[in-house]
């Protein structure tokens, strides 16, 4: 079968159109036995399509062992003799050896020798500026992004495809958000706007979720919240991260702190769990600063453990927030522990004896501590709030004391579920209650864990 088609393809000579075709046919079936001797007698008698497969086969390795210097010396000669597709190719040989200008140039030839698609996307995408890369000089930027946004319009006009539609509709909406940052007569910041919005609204006609993420980002840096808001509120209903990262950012609009702090925490979270790694750690600093001075357990709890799944998605090690929010859990829990545990008799007089504070001694070491330390007790209760009842300063003795009974409203805290503890410069060290000789005292525990602050 194979001798078959080669005696048929040299009969065919003469028919220039049908032989290319046939040429064609057993390089794209993968016949390559039969595709290579034919393409060498076409290529020896300089016939374009022949030169032209015959470098494709050596650009990619088919059939032939892969070779870019014989490929390319084909593609030129099939290129001198006017082939858009040879022309073509060199570009993605010249793009990928990172030579942009050449690569623009050969591309540039495809198209004005009548290869629209795919050189029209192959522009578009060589054009389009890499994702979060450094902008230094924003008319260039400007100029080159729309010029991507032209191409892959053009390229819309062939293919009507979707996907082309929503990167023209991105790349136009990218250069008039960078265009109204830096006014200039380079560019009309307001006809890239005007642009921008036309294609989005295509895009979004088409069903693209993301154009609605860009209509509110552009919205945005118009100043326009209102309506950005709600554009912005489309693309996250439809889990668009970049959409909950903007209205993370979105500025306060009859919001109380508390809600601006919630609506900031919320969505820069699911930006993250939606794939976004920039949105990680300011949803991992909002939510761990929220939980900081947090008293309700459940929420403590459920906080913990969006952190540890936030640190799940980011590319950052566990590192204090969580550990914070941790030891904040256990602090409550304590709370809530001491409320329901059975509490000294109310009445008796209190006074303060927290012993082992000094150098050498057992809080002093581990905690830094010595003589003439300040500290301050306080009561801390479930509500949240602290009274501060008394301060002073480490004794000689490595004590803090109090020189008489402390105030009647320490023993009204005490029955109230209040937790006492002494405040230092770096640490906050929990008391325990207990009855002795007709009071009751305030010292230190055993193992005492620091409260977190």
């Amino acid at each position: 079968m194979r001798f078959l088609n080669y005696v048929l393809l040299l009969t065919m000579c003469v028919h220039a159109a049908s032989y290319a075709s046939t040429l064609e046919l057993l390089f794209e079936s993968g016949d390559y036995e039969a595709f290579l001797p034919n393409a060498e007698v076409a290529a020896a008698a300089d016939d374009i399509d022949g030169l032209f497969l015959l470098g494709k086969a050596y650009h990619l390795g088919k059939g032939v062992p892969e070779d870019a210097r014989k490929a390319s010396a084909y593609y030129q000669r099939a290129r001198d003799l006017g082939s858009a597709r040879a022309s073509h190719n060199l570009a993605t040989i010249a793009e990928a050896q990172r030579d942009i200008p050449q690569a623009e140039r050969l591309y540039e030839e495809a198209l004005e020798r009548g290869l629209k698609m795919p050189t029209l996307l192959n522009l578009a995408h060589m054009t389009y500026p890499d994702e979060g890369g450094k902008i230094t000089s924003i008319p260039y930027f400007v100029e080159k992004v729309g010029r991507s946004g032209d191409y892959y319009a053009q390229a819309y006009a062939e293919n009507n495809d979707d996907e082309t539609l929503a990167f023209a509709a991105k790349a136009y909406v990218r250069a008039a958000v960078e265009a109204r940052k830096y006014p200039s007569s380079h560019f009309d910041a307001d006809a890239l706007s005007a642009r921008a919005v036309e294609w989005l609204k295509r895009s979004m006609s088409r069903g693209d979720n993301a154009a609605w993420t860009n209509y509110g980002v552009l919205l945005m840096e118009e100043e326009n919240y209102a309506e950005a808001r709600a554009a912005l509120l489309v693309g996250a209903e439809n889990n668009e991260s970049v959409a909950h990262y903007y209205l993370a950012r979105m500025p306060s609009e009859d919001e109380s702190h508390d809600e601006h702090a919630r609506r900031e925490i919320y969505h820069y979270e699911q930006a993250a769990l939606l794939g976004l790694k920039e949105a990680a750690q300011l949803a991992i600093d909002r939510l761990g600063h929220s939980l900081r001075r947090e008293n309700d357990l459940a929420t403590l709890e459920s906080g913990v453990r969006r952190l540890e799944r936030l640190y799940e998605v980011s590319d950052f090690p566990a590192t204090y927030a969580l550990k914070d929010a941790i030891s904040r859990l256990e602090w409550v829990r304590k709370l809530h522990a001491k409320e329901n545990k059975a509490k000294p008799q109310v009445g008796l007089p209190m006074v303060l004896q927290a012993c082992g504070l000094g150098w050498g001694e057992v809080y002093g070491d581990t905690f830094n501590l010595g003589i003439n330390t300040s500290w301050r007790l306080v009561a801390h209760q479930m509500s949240g709030t602290e009274q501060r009842l008394l301060e002073g300063r480490v004794g000689k003795d490595g004590c803090a004391s109090s020189a008489e009974a402390l105030a009647p409203m320490a023993q009204a805290l005490l029955a109230d579920g209040a937790v006492f503890a002494l405040h230092f410069p770096n640490y906050s060290l929990p008391l325990k209650a207990e009855e002795n000789e007709g009071q009751v005292v305030l010292s230190l525990e055993p193992q005492v864990m620091p409260i977190p602050r």
